[in-house]
């Protein structure tokens, strides 16, 4: 098969035990993107203007400047900040203001890093999809990962078609695993809580094991992405 990406990182990504691989690999895009536009996306013009169109969200931007290149960043901040200037008119009547206020929501928290993940993330949906058909070990890969975070499940039912023939078993695997998944974090966080109810510990409290104290970050990542 032609691949439009490489194919290691999603081999690596569904072995690796995550909750959800396609986190993995979002995650890895981003730092990558991150470390470019601390470097040599800086001072390139065409960098430059996405920037000063888009932005960063705030997620990105604490990650920028957690970063180590503070002068590159700022910048960056002092374009992007000039650009937004210029589009802010003196003295606006109410009506002028309403509209400064539409045109400065439209961008309050685009990202062109996220822009840049989520174009490179619809290559990786495609090419699973793809893989499904092609690969005949990678359907097992699948069944035994731990599935994804809602997101990213939502789009990889969406790029189902491209498994072509496959589709239908494609996105049959990849729910079962998804059900699975999200009933064994249910079970686990039950088990946590369960710890805590007198009426099933009658013999006293009992040890919280890692798996229970683990599974509320786990599932908050599960329903929301890898935010915590």
């Amino acid at each position: 098969m032609r691949y439009h990406i490489e194919t290691a990182p999603i081999w690596d990504a569904y072995k690796s035990g995550c909750e959800c691989p396609l986190c993995e690999i979002e995650e890895n895009l981003s730092a990558k993107l991150v470390d470019q536009y601390l470097n040599e996306a800086v001072m390139e013009p065409a960098y430059r203007v996405n920037v000063n169109k888009r932005g960063f969200c705030s997620r990105h931007f604490l990650r920028l400047f957690d970063g180590k290149n503070k002068l590159g960043l700022t910048l960056q901040t002092q374009t992007r900040l000039q650009a937004i200037i210029e589009d802010i008119k003196e003295k606006p009547n109410a009506k002028q203001g309403v509209k400064i206020a539409q045109e400065l929501q439209k961008t309050l928290d685009t990202c062109v890093i996220c822009d840049a993940v989520n174009r490179m993330l619809g290559l990786y949906y495609e090419t699973a999809a793809r893989m499904f058909l092609y690969e005949a070990e990678f359907q097992a890969v699948i069944e035994n990962c731990k599935g994804f975070c809602i997101k990213h499940f939502a789009e990889s039912l969406k790029a189902a078609r491209y498994a072509g023939k496959r589709s239908n078993d494609y996105a049959a695997c990849i729910t079962a695993v998804q059900l699975k998944n999200m009933k064994r974090l249910h079970g686990e966080m039950e088990s946590f809580t369960d710890k805590f109810d007198a009426s099933k510990n009658k013999s006293g409290m009992q040890a919280v094991t890692t798996i229970e104290s683990t599974s509320l970050l786990r599932s908050i990542n599960k329903l929301k992405g890898k935010i915590l």
